[in-house]
């Protein structure tokens, strides 16, 4: 069968899974990419992933962003025609377009990178039994009456042990005002929907800020460094909202 000059065909077992990883990532890397398929049942040859980035982006289902701190790096995130394709397979969809009209802050993408780093590392563990995105949480939160207090940036399963532990992931890589960390710690607080709650900051000192905006809450909110996420995954040590005691994540999820 022939194709209108043009037109691009999308393969539900080749681009779709791209295209849906990009979605939920928001930003993803070239290198990103090529280890979330290793870790998956998803096994593309460099030069066919290359191939099919490249007709995504031609047809503006994907879109390659400049990022001028990532001079060597090959960001992606979906474009508008992307978002609409997906929508029609049934993917959440409540998230920010980008695109030429609406281009994103480093900070942005830099944190979603950082963000795709702690996935990676938990996925190759073995334990993580589902991550959900802040694309799907915002769309669970804008669309159900079933809403979480925030769009957190994930909402992670983890099995420990055969015991299955599920908590709210936030990762700061910079700081936020005071008075939005007391927004957050009362949204927090009020949460129905989950019991525990993992903040992972970007170095100790925001850490330690971020943890005392924390002080004295019921109840049990975790913090600790990305670079002992990235290196230790569940193994890696936290401290609790007091900052007085210290434990292993695993242990912090089983209590």
């Amino acid at each position: 069968m022939r194709f209108r000059q043009g037109s691009i065909e999308i393969s539900p077992v080749h681009d779709e899974p791209i295209l849906r990883l990009v979605l939920r990532a928001g930003y993803l890397s070239h290198e990103q990419m090529l280890r979330f398929m290793r870790l998956g049942a998803d096994s593309f040859l460099r030069h066919s992933l290359n191939w099919r980035l490249r007709r995504l982006v031609e047809h503006g289902l994907l879109v390659r962003d400049a990022t001028p701190i990532l001079a060597r790096t090959r960001v992606y995130s979906v474009g508008a025609l992307g978002v609409e394709y997906l929508a029609g397979q049934g993917e959440f969809c409540a998230v920010p377009i980008h695109g030429s009209g609406n281009k994103p802050l480093c900070t942005s993408v830099l944190h979603a990178l950082d963000l795709n780093e702690i996935h990676l590392a938990l996925k190759g563990t073995g334990m993580l039994v589902q991550w959900r995105p802040e694309s799907q949480v915002r769309s669970r939160n804008e669309l159900t009456s079933s809403r979480y207090e925030k769009d957190y940036d994930a909402i992670v399963l983890v099995r420990v042990g055969g015991v299955e532990s599920e908590f709210a992931l936030e990762y700061e890589r910079t700081p936020k005002a005071k008075r939005r960390y007391e927004f957050v710690r009362y949204k927090v607080e009020h949460e129905d929907q989950l019991r525990r709650f993992v903040y992972i900051a970007a170095n100790y000192h925001l850490l330690n800020y971020v943890a005392r905006m924390f002080d004295g809450t019921r109840r049990p909110v975790y913090f600790g460094l990305l670079t002992d996420i990235l290196q230790r995954q569940l193994d890696m040590d936290v401290l609790d909202a007091s900052r007085t005691r210290r434990q292993r994540l695993w242990e912090a999820l089983l209590c």
